[in-house]
This record gives structure tokens, sequence and C-alpha cells, in this order.
């Protein structure tokens, strides 16, 4: 298990964690992203997209659960945001389980709703925590 760790005081400082993201998107297909409400799950997700050639808006899917995106190659990426999903049912209904199964990138916020299903799938957890008593983030990546 390799760990990784950056803190940066704005997204502009994010390169080196960014391509150490994407290297590990080609050993491992499930991304896991965990921190508090604006701790920049968001952010990190919308660059790590634009840098894997997502030319679309990337957006947090809150309400919809489940975004899906294209590479200007057409490549599949779904995005994910557990934080309003009431059970695993929920989930699996809107098709999670098959995209997690089917080998696509899965940038998934919020995975501690459902944490049975993670002793099942082999996945890379991104940890984002706010720097005390600065406005910069402190990162952790696991996997």
């Amino acid at each position: 298990m390799q760990e990784f760790r950056l803190e940066a005081d704005s997204p502009a400082g994010l390169g080196p964690l960014l391509s150490d993201l994407q290297e590990a998107v080609k050993r491992c297909h499930i991304l896991t992203f965990t921190g508090e409400p604006g701790a920049g799950k968001t952010t990190l997700i919308t660059q790590l997209c634009a840098l894997l050639g997502v030319e679309e808006a990337v957006n947090s899917p809150t309400f919809s659960l489940i975004n899906e995106y294209r590479t200007a190659s057409g490549e599949l990426i779904v995005h994910a945001d557990w934080y309003r999903a009431r059970t695993a049912e929920e989930l699996f209904d809107a098709g999670m389980l098959e995209y997690l199964d089917s080998g696509v990138l899965c940038l998934i916020e919020w995975p501690a709703v459902v944490p049975e299903i993670w002793e099942h799938y082999p996945h890379i957890a991104i940890e984002i925590e706010h720097l005390q008593g600065r406005s910069g983030r402190a990162y952790r990546v696991i996997g």
C-alpha cells in the first residue's frame, strides 16, 4: 500500500497530487474522496477530470447521486456523491454496483455511507482536511 501526502494553500498547488492520481488511475479504477463539507472534494475531482481529458463541466452530483463524463477520447468517468443516499439499496438501485464492476473510472465522494462495500472493491482513498489556522488543505492518498 502506498501513501502520499501534500499540503496546498490553493487549488493551484495541487499539481503533484494530480500527477500522482493520474498515475494511480492506471492501476486502480476506484478512487474515494473523504472530507468535511467544503473540504474540496469536488474541486479536486474537477481538476482530475480536466487532466484526464474531460472537457465538459464537472459538477457535484449531490442530488442526482451519479454524473457521467466522457474524456475527449470517449472514456467514461463516473462521479458519485453518496452524501444524500440514505441506504445502500438506493445506491445499488442507481446502478452503482454495475459501475464498480465495469472497470470504468469511479470517483466517489462520501464513501463511508456504505462502508461494507469497500472490503469487496480495492480502491484508493483520498482524505482531505482543512489546515488548522490556514486557508489551505492537507491531502492524504492511501492505496
